[in-house]
């Protein structure tokens, strides 16, 4: 007689099948998810050590060409302009300010020549944890290091960099001049618009200064104290500009900033807008992109394109 295998032992290893491929699916549900993690982890890293980086600082790898003979004409063409440009990173409005204080603009226009083609190096830094970061210049002992002069900043002049990115955006940074040394920017997420040393953008391994085209002094001075009177403290909002009116009520206790808009909005007031694609949202690179302005300064990024 053939012994019959009680049921009660079918079901406990008919179980113990059952519990194994179980815990087979829930190591593979887990390899797999610690696969996206980690390809997650390694895509941000990515976007912020590499893809962020592609707009890299620009050091000229020429010569630098004597100018010295350019200085001394009386007029001077558009080539010579081009040149100065080129070798010192000073647009013409600057050029003809500093040749304005005669001697001592010319040994500026030179000191920022030799600025201009010192080598750096370039360190990626934390602004708001790994989320936002920004990239500034550091010496050949890593220690943080300093770029060339402002020498020609005014009233409602608006300095871009594009050195600040988060997860891969490279957004980057916007302040607008309230005098020759004092600035205002809606600085990260968190922090109230506030007041600035212009130095403190020497850090920084690129940026453009600009200004409004055939703006008379009396208005840039006027836009420069609007905002130091109406736009100082001001919480920070990634939204401004997104939700409701682009041109929001600066009374309003849902008013807000963001880098870019402050100087845009600044300006708005005054009838100019500087948004080079007209769209809802204010970045560094559409004030950038504004027919409406003119170069003052570059630096760490190539003048060829301007």
């Amino acid at each position: 007689m053939i012994p019959v295998q009680p049921r009660k032992n079918c079901f406990i290893q008919a179980k113990g099948r059952n519990n194994s491929v179980g815990e087979k699916r829930k190591y593979a549900k887990r390899k797999i998810v610690f696969r996206i993690l980690l390809m997650a982890i390694i895509g941000l890293y990515l976007l912020q050590t590499v893809w962020s980086h592609r707009i890299w600082y620009y050091h000229s790898q020429e010569i630098p060409v004597p100018i010295e003979a350019v200085l001394k004409k009386d007029v001077m063409s558009q080539e010579d302009y081009a040149l100065l440009f080129e070798q010192t990173g000073l647009g013409r409005c600057a050029i003809d300010e500093l040749l304005g204080r005669g001697e001592e603009g010319k040994q500026q226009i030179l000191n920022s020549q030799r600025w201009f083609f010192k080598e750096y190096q370039v360190k990626c830094t934390p602004l708001l944890w790994w989320f936002t970061r920004e990239d500034i210049l550091i010496d050949s002992a890593h220690n943080q290091a300093i770029g060339p002069p402002i020498p020609t900043l005014q009233p409602g002049d608006i300095l871009l960099t594009l050195s600040t990115h988060s997860l891969g955006w490279t957004h980057g940074h916007a302040a607008i001049a309230l005098d020759h040394q004092v600035l205002l920017e809606s600085r990260v997420l968190g922090e109230n618009s506030a007041l600035s040393e212009v130095d403190s953008w020497r850090y920084y391994a690129n940026y453009v200064i600009v200004r409004v085209k055939n703006a008379p002094n009396k208005l840039r001075h006027k836009v420069a104290e609007y905002a130091r009177e109406s736009l100082q403290n001001i919480p920070y909002r990634l939204t401004a500009g997104l939700l409701g009116e682009k041109d929001a009520d600066a009374s309003s206790a849902f008013f807000g900033s963001q880098c870019a808009y402050l100087p845009w909005y600044a300006w708005n007031q005054f009838g100019i807008d500087l948004d080079g694609d007209g769209g809802r949202l204010v970045t560094p690179m559409d004030i950038l992109k504004s027919d409406k302005i003119e170069i003052v300064q570059v630096y760490g990024i190539d003048p060829a394109l301007f």
